[in-house]
């Protein structure tokens, strides 16, 4: 009934009849369709833009969905959405005074600069020309905005505050915290600064809001921790795949928070590279301020301990096998001065790195008493590269030894001082016969 009032539905016989198409506007009218728009007025230059996106939309499917373009996030900030955001504007030119003069503030990324004119409309620099820089509106860079096609020009000469515009904006500017760029731009420097003592990005910004009390409300510390890490992942090098690449990425003067220690001031760590027969085959690492500031304590002493562990190698280079640290005793407590990471554990690996470190620690060698594990390829390199010195076997390790070959299945030893009081016995005797 509803469609036959109004005229939808035509008789059956429609051979000779003449369809009647009834008036659209008149029902458009009735039914409230059409709504009074407000009035734009378009230059020229965009008649053209508007008829090229006309047609563009004429090839459009309908039904089928539509790809968009995503959020672009610049140096690990993602997008933050507001409600204004929401709703986009219509590509229009925005009437309205001219902008006459600008300043400059820090930009997303380190040591860049954005433009930002007295209307709060923002720019970045196109091209340097003669005696003016070209400029370009920030939604020709950033994706999260319709493109705007706003243009300006300033003077070179950096007193000269004036900024002409030559092609308008189709936006209206935001309203935008002109104090968040600075505070940002100091817990980047902050995090990034190898004679910082501390690396907790909490602390950095607890500091920096203080000094920048004005953005503090605008710029949380989540925001600052992914700016730090963002910033500190592209200023990490590549990780090394051997042990000649390690040595070279320490050696790097862009990396020198590698290769130095954590004193203030810091100091050189890592020394130099081992290289036998043309083969890279470990990497040396000693603090020679601290050797040179107790060059006379270091002639006292006379224990010596030289040992491996297989823990605490990184997992990159893969060739590496072990750490080896060069420990001495003084007043009875044991202090580490050099560490060498090794790729190989031969003999002449060893004679190597034992004559890198004698020329380094200022030791009394004659009265020096080394003690080692039982690796025959370490306690034979220690002879060879240090004859005037005693050599003894870590009592530690003997008494290991010593124990494993007890629990062997095969051997039945265990069962044997388990049971006889008199196997016990002997057992403690051949343990502490190193001390006789």
């Amino acid at each position: 009934m509803a469609l036959r009032d109004h005229d939808y539905v035509i008789a059956g016989n429609h051979d000779d009849e003449e369809v009647g198409v009834p008036d659209v506007a008149v029902i458009l009218q009735d039914h409230d369709y059409i709504q009074q728009m407000p009035f734009v007025e378009i230059g020229p230059q965009h008649e053209e833009e508007d008829g090229e996106a006309n047609e563009e939309q004429e090839h459009v499917i309908p039904g089928e969905p539509q790809e968009e373009e995503q959020p672009v996030e610049e140096d690990g900030e993602p997008p933050l959405v507001e409600e204004e955001d929401v709703a986009v504007v219509a590509d229009v030119i925005v009437e309205g005074v001219p902008p006459e003069t600008y300043r400059t503030l820090p930009g997303i990324r380190r040591n860049s600069t954005i433009y930002v004119d007295n209307l709060k409309f923002k720019y970045y620099k196109r091209e340097l020309l003669v005696n003016t820089i070209s400029l370009v509106c920030e939604r020709q860079k950033n994706r999260r905005h319709p493109m705007c096609y706003g243009t300006a020009s300033v003077s070179r000469d950096i007193m000269d505050n004036r900024i002409s515009l030559i092609n308008p904006h189709n936006h209206r500017a935001d309203d935008i915290d002109l104090h968040v760029p600075y505070l940002r731009e100091a817990i980047g420097n902050k995090g990034l600064d190898p004679t910082n003592t501390t690396a907790s990005v909490r602390t950095i910004y607890n500091n920096e809001i203080i000094q920048h009390a004005e953005a503090a409300c605008n710029y949380t510390h989540l925001q600052a921790v992914r700016r730090v890490g963002a910033m500190r992942s592209l200023q990490r090098p590549a990780i090394p795949q051997d042990i000649h690449a390690l040595a070279i990425t320490l050696n790097n003067p862009q990396y020198p928070a590698y290769s130095q220690t954590l004193q203030t001031p810091p100091s050189r760590f890592f020394q130099q590279e081992v290289v036998i027969n043309g083969r890279s085959v470990g990497v040396v690492f000693a603090n020679r301020v601290a050797i040179e500031l107790y060059r006379e304590d270091l002639n006292s002493v006379t224990l010596v301990g030289i040992d491996e562990t297989f823990k605490t190698v990184p997992s990159h280079p893969t060739d590496l096998k072990c750490l080896l640290t060069f420990q001495i005793v003084y007043n009875s407590v044991a202090f580490p001065m050099v560490y060498v990471l090794l790729g190989s554990m031969t003999e002449e690996t060893y004679c190597g790195v034992l004559r890198i470190i004698r020329q380094m620690l200022p030791l009394n060698y004659d009265r020096v008493r080394f003690v080692t594990d039982y690796e025959k390829a370490l306690m034979n390199a220690v002879e060879q590269i240090f004859p005037t010195s005693r050599l003894v076997c870590c009592w530690f390790h003997f008494t290991q030894s010593i124990v494993r070959y007890c629990h062997r299945k095969l051997n039945n030893v265990l069962n044997l001082i388990r049971t006889h009081e008199e196997a016990a016995r002997i057992l403690r005797m051949v343990i502490f016969k190193i001390y006789i």
